[in-house]
């Protein structure tokens, strides 16, 4: 959990970070859901491309099962255009 915790300790000095969380499967306490909140998208996407990131990413790679996945949504139902 130190390298989730250094990657959220990254965000939080990034431009449009809000919040962040991490959940932990209820049945697969090895299952972890990392959600984190941004002002815009593109604040996200910046952060996404920063290389202290992409490090503690790549030290992260050999502890998953499989390659780390990314989606990006929109909180409630209002859609931005």
């Amino acid at each position: 959990y130190a390298l989730l915790n250094e990657l959220r300790t990254g965000a939080l000095n990034r431009a449009g970070y809000i919040s962040g969380e991490t959940l932990m499967g209820y049945d697969q306490p090895n299952k972890l859901v990392v959600a984190s909140t941004w002002d815009k998208l593109d604040s996200w996407r910046k952060w996404q491309s920063n290389t202290l990131r992409k490090d503690i990413e790549k030290k992260l790679r050999p502890l998953l099962e499989k390659p780390a996945e990314y989606g990006e949504y929109v909180l409630g139902a209002y859609l931005p255009r």
